[in-house]
């Protein structure tokens, strides 16, 4: 009795699982408003992300959970991060500037994948511009700490899904729509997965 109740829920699950795939599928929408909207909203609610940055000693990358500042202009964006000036990634971006910053949304179904170039800033009004209050349990001295500097990444390639905003091209799911930055506009890419 068990193994049929369990066959005739795997059943039912299947099923759901396909009118679920099909309804969404017919509801993709890759235009461009649709898809700059998810962008937006994205980067709007990310409170959190990863910066990857790449060694050269070990071909390896790191990963460090970050607060990202987004800031926009026009349809491009560029991200802040601040951080320590003696830290890891630091060193690791005057090496190699090419990075990754990686930021998800479950409620929406939705992850943004940003690849891009990295500088660092010591500027002291880039500093006080883009910085978040509650570093200084970091940094005491505020944003004029000698220990802070920001990192800005200049976004030059995107992968981008969501589910709530229709934006999962084919195949379902298991490959983002590729972006890459044209004429200050973000543009579908023919970068193969």
């Amino acid at each position: 009795m068990t193994d049929k109740r369990n066959n005739f829920r795997a059943r039912i699950a299947r099923n759901l699982t396909g009118r679920y795939r099909s309804y969404k599928q017919s509801r993709t929408d890759l235009d461009y408003e649709n898809v700059h909207n998810n962008l937006q909203t994205i980067l709007s609610r990310a409170r959190y992300a990863f910066v990857i940055t790449n060694t050269d000693s070990t071909q390896c990358c790191n990963a460090r959970y970050v607060q990202p500042i987004i800031e926009w202009h026009g349809k491009t964006f560029r991200v802040w991060i601040g951080t320590l000036a003696t830290s890891r990634k630091v060193a690791e971006i005057s090496t190699n500037s090419n990075v990754t910053i990686a930021i998800g949304n479950d409620s929406a179904g939705a992850n943004l994948i940003i690849q891009g170039k990295a500088t660092l800033h010591t500027d002291e009004q880039l500093r006080c511009k883009y910085w978040n209050s509650v570093w200084r349990a970091f940094f005491p001295n505020g944003p004029r700490d000698p220990d802070y500097i920001v990192i800005c990444v200049e976004p030059t390639k995107l992968e981008l899904m969501s589910l709530r905003g229709n934006v999962a091209p084919e195949p379902f799911g298991l490959r983002p729509l590729m972006l890459e930055l044209k004429n200050d506009q973000w543009s579908p890419s023919t970068i193969s997965p």
